[in-house]
């Protein structure tokens, strides 16, 4: 291999080989110079939809293909309909849908048979147990199928058609990459130290968390306070106010804590339960709170977050933060 020809250069007779290295400048990669590929909007869509027919909906979307080390954009600007094979005789098959710009040239990888920029399906084997079928090279994966025996439409609930959502997310370079579940960002493990992951609908983790790779592995940034699985319980009538929010940082808890209740806060009161591994490792006894002179207690015991002092007042706002040291 050699240095690529430069985009723009005027006279340098750049080409679209070269064009497809120059572009990883604009994405993500890994940490060894690799792009990595896949949708770039819509976030949190599904992207594949069923139909009455053995059709799926395609949505718009931009993406990014990924081809012999380089980039290839792809976009669809309006749903496009792919008609699927009709359903197996016995068991069930999975099938795939993907795009892909096609590339008939001499210089690529296993060219393909045309030049035609398509949106369309790799058919799985039927079976007990069905496997998906692997892809072309330079394909972006959207959504799987599972088509049983029987079904006569995208839309069939007995028996029942399953549309998963499969299409890995990417981002411009020095974005923040999305992904679905922590399950799905820890098998990204070949990310540049210092790249930054959102993980956007995890229910049994954290919605809107954000991760940073270490090198290493993926360490939790920042999320909303409850959604995070920080706070375990509110106290009686205790509720979260706007702007709630709990992070930690190289091993600091930090909580901006904003509770109200229908009644004046007094004195002792439990305002929330942290659970554990937001705990500290010892009673913590530190924060600064508007209105009126209080502070907060917070017990690495069982967590609790109580008054010193009283509030008195329906609102309570404070800051803290302690080291999680045993």
């Amino acid at each position: 291999m050699t240095i690529r020809k430069g985009l723009p250069a005027k006279k340098a007779a750049t080409d679209a080989d070269d064009t497809r290295y120059d572009f990883r400048n604009d994405v993500t990669c890994n940490a060894d110079g690799s792009p990595r590929g896949g949708v770039t909007s819509p976030i949190g869509t599904s992207l594949v939809s069923s139909t009455a027919t053995m059709n799926v909906a395609v949505g718009a979307f931009s993406a990014v293909a990924v081809r012999d080390n380089g980039v290839v954009k792809l976009a669809n600007e309006g749903t496009v309909n792919v008609l699927l094979d009709t359903a197996p005789a016995a068991n069930s098959r999975i099938d795939v849908i993907y795009a892909k710009q096609n590339d008939s040239s001499s210089t690529v990888t296993t060219p393909d048979a045309n030049d035609l920029p398509v949106i369309t399906f790799a058919k799985g084997v039927a079976a007990a147990s069905p496997a998906k079928p692997a892809l072309p090279i330079g394909a972006v994966e959207l959504a799987t199928v599972l088509i049983p025996a029987g079904a006569t439409a995208t839309n069939s609930s007995s028996p029942a058609v399953v549309i998963t959502q499969t299409a890995q997310f990417t981002a411009a370079a020095g974005g923040i990459v999305s992904f679905r579940s922590v399950t799905d960002l820890n098998l990204w493990t070949t990310s540049r130290p210092g790249q930054f992951a959102d993980v956007y609908s995890d229910p049994t983790t954290s919605n809107n968390a954000t991760y940073r790779w270490s090198g290493s592995a993926w360490a939790f940034v920042a999320s909303s306070l409850v959604a995070s699985g920080a706070i375990a319980s509110f106290g009686t009538n205790i509720s979260a106010g706007p702007g709630m929010d709990i992070f930690k940082l190289d091993g600091i808890v930090h909580g901006n804590l904003y509770v109200t209740k229908t009644t004046a806060i007094g004195a002792g009161e439990v305002l929330a339960t942290l659970n554990p591994g937001w705990r500290p490792g010892n009673v913590v006894a530190s924060a600064t709170g508007i209105p009126n002179s209080y502070g907060l207690r917070i017990d690495g015991s069982n967590g609790q977050i109580t008054t010193v002092g009283n509030p008195a007042s329906t609102t309570l706002v404070a800051y803290f933060c302690f080291r999680q040291v045993n």
